[in-house]
């Protein structure tokens, strides 16, 4: 009922927000961090931050930049976003351990070492912490084993770090988007990240599941956007965004999706018992690897 009352939006007076990224701005001085900057509605107060969350140097030498910034202007960090994420698509027992590593590194481990170092400011300022999470959080999808576990896990610590932090005043919100086109949604990103994982397979497991196999999942990969009618409006998942950042009182849980088919996904692990959402996962792909033949 939350979404239909008169919005109360906090001013944002004196406030900072920090948005983590991955892969996308290498550099400080790079094209991308440039355009960040030049595009922004008040030029004099976007500030590009270089700090790779997997890096504990890099976090700390963002904290302590940022509170020196902080300190100079009188302003206070508002709100911490979570933003930072990387995609992975495969069966589990595909690759090596390594993917399980770089994802959850990210995804898991980023967060929870950018978290805990910008808490002190977070407290200070009685303000919130915003993590970006997924749909992928409560529902997990054909080929995306990993970053569904990540996706998880995002969700059990934003659960503990609101119950935590509401002893000092500080929020917690999740945003957990349905299916959106983005870069990462691509077909041809989707195909080479299935493709990647395949390769690094033992010789063992791709005799195990077999070339076949392989092209009717990329087939179901491919088929994935058409099949969950992704959404094209990313605009949507910016205004949650910036309503968990402003709203005096935020909701808890976002859930930006667009298109029926999203919206029902949405409910499906809420209502569905489990067994069910296994056959309708069963009967969506039809294919059996060439090891499982032989049994």
């Amino acid at each position: 009922m939350q979404k239909y009352r008169t919005k109360k939006m906090v001013s944002s007076l004196g406030k900072a927000v920090l948005i983590t990224v991955y892969a996308t701005v290498l550099s400080a001085d790079s094209k991308g961090a440039q355009q960040l900057v030049t595009s922004a509605t008040f030029v004099e107060k976007m500030h590009v931050l270089e700090m790779d969350v997997t890096n504990d140097t890099q976090v700390l030498n963002a904290y302590r930049r940022l509170q020196k910034d902080l300190e100079s202007c009188g302003d206070k960090l508002w709100a911490l976003v979570n933003n930072a994420g990387l995609f992975s698509m495969g069966n589990l027992e595909w690759g090596t351990l390594d993917t399980f590593n770089k994802v959850f590194s990210v995804n898991v481990f980023g967060m929870v070492r950018v978290t805990r170092a910008f808490l002190p400011l977070i407290k200070q300022s009685r303000g919130r912490v915003v993590n970006m999470v997924s749909l992928g959080g409560r529902f997990t999808f054909d080929l995306g084993g990993v970053y569904c576990m990540t996706k998880h896990t995002n969700i059990a610590f934003s659960d503990a770090l609101r119950r935590e932090m509401h002893k000092f005043g500080v929020t917690v919100c999740t945003i957990e988007p349905g299916l959106f086109m983005t870069p990462m949604t691509t077909n041809e990103y989707i195909s080479q990240l299935l493709q990647q994982t395949w390769n690094q397979s033992s010789d063992e497991v791709k005799k195990s599941y077999g070339n076949s196999y392989l092209e009717s999942q990329r087939k179901i990969a491919l088929n994935f956007q058409n099949h969950f009618k992704a959404g094209v409006n990313i605009d949507l998942v910016v205004d949650d965004m910036v309503d968990a950042i402003q709203n005096a009182e935020p909701q808890i849980i976002y859930r930006p999706v667009e298109g029926l088919q999203s919206k029902l996904s949405c409910l499906m692990p809420v209502y569905i018992p489990s067994l069910w959402l296994d056959h309708l996962t069963y009967a969506n792909d039809k294919s059996r690897p060439e090891g499982a033949l032989k049994y």
